[in-house]
């Protein structure tokens, strides 16, 4: 199972701080929920939260800030993140265009 905090940027290329870590990342039993999301311009969750389980994202569009135990990372579309939910996190929308992005949660939390 791939560490907190993997990403892997879109065609190989660097992202900020996400062009550091490099994989595949993937479950092998559900239950887990598969959504596809769309993000109003400046939208967020607010303070960092906890919860059981691991997540997975993939951005299809747009540019999504991702804030895990403090550290910052930006993903545009193509890149993905994978995290362990119980490390403090939280997002939020940047820039002006509705961003449209896959997350995947295990076991499923909404």
């Amino acid at each position: 199972m791939p560490r907190a905090g993997t990403c892997v940027p879109r065609n190989g290329s660097a992202s900020g701080r996400c062009g550091r870590s490099h994989g595949t990342v993937g479950w092998a039993t559900p239950p887990w929920n598969l959504i596809c999301f769309g993000i109003a311009p400046e939208a967020g969750s607010g303070d960092p939260y906890t919860h059981e389980g691991e997540e997975f994202i993939f951005v299809l569009r747009g540019d999504l800030e991702i804030a895990l135990d403090g550290e910052q990372y930006r993903l545009k579309p193509g890149d993905s993140f994978y995290f362990e939910s119980a490390t403090p996190h939280r997002w939020k929308k940047s820039g002006p265009q509705r961003d449209v992005v896959l997350w995947v949660n295990t076991p499923p939390t909404f």
